[in-house]
């Protein structure tokens, strides 16, 4: 059968909050997401451990919680989401610390 293939743009994202002056998190996103659902982020950076939470973005605003992953501190690579189905658009991904968004950036998903 023929597996759809999705790409998203390389895309970098920074974002801090008022209690972390010194904050060093940030996306670097390349890759594809297979028909299974399955999104690959190639490194996610964090201060300390994190999680990270992807949801529903197709109509340009944050939308339903897909899925989330714990992110341990420092680099993460291939870090691998699984989503409950395949996304309609757009996903957003967030990344939480101690209940505070310390970066999120838009994934633009286009079929091949």
């Amino acid at each position: 059968m023929f597996a759809k293939k999705w790409i998203y743009a390389s895309a970098a994202a920074l974002l801090t909050t008022a209690g972390m002056a010194t904050a060093e998190t940030y996306f670097g996103i390349t890759g594809e997401m297979d028909e299974d659902a399955t999104l690959m982020i190639e490194t996610v950076t964090t201060d300390s451990a994190a999680v990270l939470e992807v949801y529903d973005y197709h109509t340009g605003e944050r939308g339903d919680l897909l899925a989330t992953e714990q992110l341990a501190a420092g680099a993460n690579s291939n870090v691998r989401v699984d989503l409950s189905e395949q996304p309609r658009g757009d996903v957003m991904a967030v990344v939480m610390i101690d209940g505070e968004a310390a970066a999120m950036t838009e994934i633009d998903l286009e079929e091949m």
